[in-house]
């Protein structure tokens, strides 16, 4: 593969991994997801919403329907929809960027499930006369309020209740095993040039990985900066001075080697977390949390 080609794909996935992380798209103007349509159709009885028929065009999406016991109501999902494993036998619709409106249509879904970064879709759905009903991810609380909102859709309020309930009490003990520990300095990436440290990109604030790295034990050090996901240089790693930093991209190489020969940055810990770290905003984020804390903070799970 040619060096373009390569760099062509890794910017094409990292829009596609922003999409799925962000509630505010490049592209897309912010839907409010209150203003669902769809919830307030009033021939919506509980049994018409017990079998709904729907499509969700997002990881987490799909991950919460499942987590409500509501699988069997997927009539189509993305291609990125791979967990649990029960999803992968379910239609493909096509990716999180480029859905496949043909088939789309041919599924005759009562409703398509959207992240609110897929605004243009929504719209280009409703043209073509399918419901659609919009959810947020950019935070903990639009994770939880997107558990809530699906579980009123599908007529599933005492099983989103009872998830939220489990994820937060679970969240909770997490963060006491934790508490009163100093903070560490820590850096989370999502992205940069194969083999070197150019073309970084960092979790930032307002979103759900500077939320986990917080009750965590962490102080993530980009969290001032202005974005949610950021583009850093090396010399920004150098000033911050991270303790920690939680690499998932798929680089198979540790590019790393150039910070932690710095004097100021001796005892530096790199944790390639890219199959091990769920990076899906959805019930998962419990598991993600554990990793986070038990790396960032081992002294507080010894046995």
């Amino acid at each position: 593969m040619t060096d373009w080609l390569r760099r062509a794909s890794t910017v094409f996935c990292y829009c596609i991994f922003l999409l799925i992380l962000s509630g505010t798209s490049i592209y897309c103007k912010n839907h409010d997801p209150g203003d669902n349509e769809y919830k307030q159709r009033p021939a919506d009885t509980e049994v018409q919403r017990e079998n709904l028929r729907i499509i969700s065009l997002s990881p987490n999406i799909t991950e919460i329907i499942f987590a409500l016991g509501a699988g069997d109501r997927l009539a189509g999902v993305t291609t990125f929809c791979n967990f649990p494993p029960e999803a992968a036998k379910i239609t493909k619709v096509g990716g999180v960027l480029d859905p496949n409106y043909e088939t789309m249509l041919s599924l005759a879904p009562d409703v398509v499930i959207v992240l609110r970064s897929q605004q243009q879709s929504a719209v280009e759905l409703q043209e073509l006369g399918l419901n659609t009903f919009v959810v947020a991810n950019d935070t903990l609380e639009d994770v939880f309020a997107s558990i809530t909102s699906i579980g009123e859709l599908l007529g599933r309020q005492k099983e989103a209740a009872s998830l939220r309930a489990d994820m937060e009490s679970r969240m909770s003990a997490i963060r006491i095993k934790v508490a009163g520990l100093g903070k560490r300095r820590v850096a989370f990436v999502f992205e940069h040039s194969r083999g070197t440290l150019q073309d970084i990109y960092v979790a930032g604030k307002d979103n759900f990985i500077n939320e986990l790295l917080v009750m965590a034990g962490g102080n993530n050090v980009f969290a001032d900066v202005g974005i949610g996901y950021p583009q850093v240089n090396l010399e920004a790693f150098i000033e911050r001075r991270p303790e920690v930093i939680f690499d998932a991209t798929q680089d198979a190489g540790d590019p790393y080697t150039v910070l932690k020969d710095l004097e100021p940055m001796r005892g530096l810990r790199v944790y390639f977390c890219y199959n091990d770290f769920n990076q899906v905003p959805g019930p998962r984020l419990v598991d993600s949390l554990d990793y986070l804390a038990r790396r960032l903070h081992p002294e507080a799970f010894e046995e």
